[in-house]
């Protein structure tokens, strides 16, 4: 692996751990203690999205998927988007 590859796949990997500022479609754009506010809805709920940080991983996206297809949330896609957010009761300010 050449030394330019080497420094985009670290690169890459690193964006996957920052946290969720914004989503795709009608998501607002979110804070850390925003997400982290989702990740602790969706354990409250008995969806386990991982470790309460504020990072978007692979668990919060996990949960938040199932809770929107156990929920039949119009769209459901796995985007923390404002119907989920609504069913979670979370307010967003726009």
């Amino acid at each position: 692996m050449s030394k330019t590859s080497f420094v985009f796949a670290v690169l890459l990997g690193m964006g996957a751990s920052l946290p969720v500022l914004a989503q795709q479609g009608n998501a607002p754009k979110l804070s850390q203690a925003q997400v982290t506010q989702v990740q602790q809805a969706l354990k409250t709920q008995g969806y386990d999205p991982g470790t309460l940080d504020g990072t978007w991983g692979a668990g919060s996206q996990t949960a938040l998927t199932s809770y929107q297809a156990n929920r039949a949330l119009p769209d459901s896609h796995g985007q923390i988007d404002q119907n989920s957010l609504n069913a979670l009761g979370i307010k967003v300010a726009e």
